[in-house]
This record gives C-alpha cells, structure tokens and sequence, in this order.
C-alpha cells in the first residue's frame, strides 16, 4: 500500500526518527519514512519494500511508482503534510501482540484512512 508528504527539515540518520516540520519537494522519503510521527506506520506510506535510493526526494516520487501516472508532486505534499497534522488517526493495528507472535505475516498488517 503507497500513499503519497515547506521548510526546514531535521536531519535524520538509519533508524533514528526525527520530525520533519514541513514537507516540501526536497523532502526525501528517507526522512518521511523515519519521521517520528509515523513511528508505526512510516514504512508503509510509499512501496519501499523492495528498497529505495535514501536521497530520493519527493519531487521524484515517480520512480517508486512505475504503474502510476500524472503524479502530482504537489498534491503528494498537501497529503503528506495533513497526514504529520492527524498522525494518530491514520494507521490502525488490527492485530493483538500475541496473535502477530503467532503470526509474523500479521506484524505489518491494519488499514490506513484519512478521513
């Protein structure tokens, strides 16, 4: 599942989470994924599963979405940034910790809303 995140942003190093304050076309996924305010969701906001290049920026957002077209960088932005305003709300685990002790494939698992 991918969704799509102006101003300074904080330096974030491999596995350290650290707020970026706005989200702009410089942004790089790097920094979204590790954002604290995603804590535990960051991984699933674009298909990185596959691995990505760290100093991907948002304006190239494309390249992890080959089957997408008309990508609008800016639009991406808007989400991203009202996604870092309503963080708490948007990803829900479904599962206890016992039942993804149980089942790992269920570790990574719960739906993701914006409304």
């Amino acid at each position: 599942m991918g969704l799509l995140l102006s101003g300074c942003a904080s330096q974030t190093t491999d596995n350290q989470t650290t707020a970026v304050s706005q989200i702009n076309e410089k942004t790089t996924v790097s920094k979204i994924v590790h954002d604290e305010r995603f804590e535990s969701y960051g991984q699933f906001i674009f298909p990185i599963e596959r691995g990505y290049d760290e100093s991907l920026t948002i304006n190239h957002i494309d390249s992890l979405l080959p089957y997408h077209s008309h990508i609008n960088t800016q639009t991406t932005i808007d989400v991203l940034n009202y996604m870092t305003d309503y963080h708490d709300s948007i990803f829900y685990d479904i599962y206890t910790d016992e039942e993804k002790s149980a089942d790992p494939s269920k570790e990574n698992t719960g739906p993701m809303s914006l409304s």
